[in-house]
C-alpha cells in the first residue's frame, strides 16, 4: 500500500467498466481490494454513442457497483484524467452489500444531469460481451499516452471509447409502421447477439422485473419458459415505474417437463453458441423456406443433453448442498460430480464470503450481518457428496444450515462447507465470483480434471498435489 507521504488513501465507488478487474489493473497498475456496494438515489444511464455509462441523481434509483479501496493520490489522478471534465467527483454514501454497513466514498457523477444523450439503463454483462475488448485496448492507449503524450491530446483516447456503433442498427419504426411494441424477454433474448440476429437490429433495452411468474427449465430444451407462480419473480433490475408490455407465456402451465430454475449465465456458458447458430438457421429459413418446415429449426434448439438421471433408490438419501465459490460454475460442477445437477439460487444469512491469501478459492465464516448469494446443488448421491468432501479437505467442516430460496423466499435446510478456523489470519476482504471466472477459472478447471484423474488412479500420489495446484495463486496486490 501507499507509504505515509502518499496518504490519505481514497475509496472510490465504480459502476461501469471499472468493475472489470482487467480494466482496473491497467488504469491503476495494480489490483486493489474490491468490495461490493450499492449506491441509492442515483440511476446508471447509457450514453448515446459511448461505450461507457454515467450516473445522475434519481430519487428511487439504486446502483450495484464496487468500491476500489486504498487508492493513492496518483491512482486517483489516473481516474480523474480518464473520466475527464464531463464527470464531477463527489463524496457519496454507499451501503456495503455483504455487511450492510454505510461507507463514505468518492464517485464520478455526470456533470450535466439534464443531458439529452442519457437514456435507458446501462448493462455490465452486455458491455463485457460486446465492448470490453475494445475498452481494454483503449485503456492501454490511455496509459501509453499518459506516460508519453508526445504532443497528442487526451481527446484521442476519448474519441476511441466514443466510437460506438449507433444505438440501433436501423432507424426506429416510422409512423406508417406503428404501433410499436414493448416485449418483456427472460431467456435467450436477453442476449444482445441473439436479439440482433432475430430482429436484424438492436433495439433499446430496459431491465425490468416480472412478479407472479417463475422461470422454469424445460426438459430437453435449450430455452426456458415462464408460468404463473404466486410468489414468483423473474429476475431483472428493479425499477420503480410500472409498464404494460407483452410477454410469451408457456401455454401448458402444468407441463410435467417444467422443472427447477433456468439460469441465464449457465445458458451463456454452455448453450449460447449453439443457440446463435440456431437463430441464424431460423433467419435463413424465414427468408427462404424452400419446402423446409419450422420444425427443423425447432428440432435444432431442442437437442439439449438430457437432464441428469436422478439417483436410484439404493443411492438414497440424496443431498442438497449450498455452494458459494467455484462450484457455482457449471463446468466445474460437471467435472467434479460427473453430472449436471439441478441448481437453485439461494441466500445464506449470517456468513461472509472471504478471500484466502494465496488461494484461488474462497471460504465462508460466521458474520452476524453477512449475506452470501450462491447456488444449491440438489439431489446429490453419497458418492457425489464424497467427491465434494474430498476436494474441500480437512480445512472445511460440512454443516447443516438454513438458506432462503431467491425466487420463492422459502427456507430450506441444506449442507454447506464452512471454514474450520474462523480466526484464520489468511481470511480477508470479499471474494468475487465474476473476477474468479475472468482470472482463475481456466486454472481451476484444469485442477478439477487433475483431481478426478487422481481420485480414479492415485498411483501413489497424495491429495496434496491437487491442493498445491489450486494454491499457486498470484500474490494479491
Amino acid at each position: 500500500m501507499s507509504s505515509s507521504d502518499q496518504s490519505p488513501s481514497h475509496n472510490v465507488f465504480v459502476y461501469g467498466s471499472f468493475q472489470e478487474p482487467a480494466v482496473v489493473g491497467l488504469i491503476l497498475e495494480c489490483t486493489p481490494v474490491i468490495v461490493s456496494a450499492q449506491l441509492h438515489g442515483f440511476h446508471r444511464y447509457r450514453l448515446k454513442g459511448r461505450l461507457h455509462p454515467c450516473i445522475a441523481p434519481l430519487e428511487t434509483g439504486v446502483i450495484d457497483g464496487k468500491v476500489l479501496t486504498g487508492l493513492t493520490d496518483a491512482q486517483l489522478e489516473n481516474l480523474d484524467m480518464i473520466e475527464g471534465d464531463e464527470y464531477v467527483r463527489k463524496t457519496v454514501e454507499v451501503l456495503l452489500t455483504d455487511t450492510s454497513e454505510k461507507m463514505q466514498v468518492e464517485a464520478f457523477i455526470w456533470a450535466n444531469k439534464d443531458d439529452p444523450d442519457m437514456y435507458g439503463e446501462w448493462d455490465f454483462e452486455e458491455w463485457k460481451l460486446l465492448h470490453m475488448e475494445k475498452f481494454i485496448e483503449a485503456s492501454e492507449k490511455f496509459i501509453e499516452w499518459k506516460k508519453n503524450p508526445d504532443g497528442r491530446s487526451r481527446e484521442e483516447f476519448a474519441k476511441f471509447v466514443e466510437e460506438d456503433p449507433p444505438v440501433a442498427g436501423k432507424k426506429m419504426a416510422t409512423s406508417e409502421q406503428s404501433p410499436s411494441y414493448n416485449v418483456f424477454v427472460y431467456g435467450s433474448f436477453q442476449e444482445p447477439a441473439v436479439v440482433s440476429l432475430i430482429l436484424e437490429f438492436t433495439p433499446v433495452i430496459v431491465s425490468a422485473q416480472l412478479h407472479g411468474f417463475h422461470l422454469y427449465r424445460l426438459k430437453g430444451r435449450l430455452h426456458p419458459c415462464i408460468a404463473p407462480f404466486e410468489s414468483g419473480l423473474v429476475n431483472g433490475k428493479e425499477t420503480s415505474e410500472k409498464m404494460e408490455v407483452e410477454a410469451l407465456i408457456w401455454a401448458n402451465k402444468v407441463d410435467p417437463d417444467m422443472y427447477g430454475e433456468w439460469n441465464f449465465e449457465e445458458w451463456k456458458r454452455l448453450h449460447m453458441d449453439k443457440f446463435i447458430e440456431a437463430s441464424k438457421k431460423f433467419i435463413e429459413w424465414k427468408k427462404n423456406p424452400d419446402s423446409k418446415t419450422r420444425e427443423e429449426f425447432e428440432k435444432f434448439v431442442h437437442e439439449d443433453p438430457p437432464v441428469t438421471t436422478m439417483t436410484s433408490s439404493n443411492q438414497s438419501p440424496s443431498h442438497n448442498v449450498f455452494v458459494y465459490g467455484s462450484f457455482q460454475e457449471p463446468s466445474v460442477v460437471n467435472l467434479i460430480l460427473e453430472c449436471d445437477p439441478v441448481t437453485i439460487s439461494a441466500q445464506l444469512h449470517g456468513y461472509h464470503l472471504y478471500r484466502l491469501k494465496g488461494r484461488l478459492h474462497p471460504c465462508i465464516s460466521p458474520s452476524e450481518n453477512g449475506l452470501i448469494n450462491g447456488k444449491i446443488l440438489t439431489g446429490l448421491t453419497d458418492a457425489q457428496l464424497e467427491n465434494l468432501d474430498m476436494i474441500e479437505g480437512d480445512e472445511y467442516v460440512r454443516k447443516t444450515v438454513e438458506v432462503v430460496l431467491t425466487e420463492t423466499s422459502e427456507k430450506m435446510q441444506v449442507e454447506t462447507f464452512v471454514w474450520a478456523n474462523k480466526d484464520d489470519p489468511h481470511l480477508y476482504g470479499e471474494w468475487d465470483f465474476e473476477e474468479w471466472k475472468k482470472l482463475h477459472m481456466e486454472k481451476f478447471i484444469e485442477a478439477s480434471k487433475k483431481f478426478i484423474e487422481w481420485k480414479k488412479n492415485p498411483d501413489g500420489r497424495s491429495r496434496e498435489e491437487f491442493v498445491k495446484f489450486v494454491e499457486e495463486d498470484i500474490t494479491a496486490a
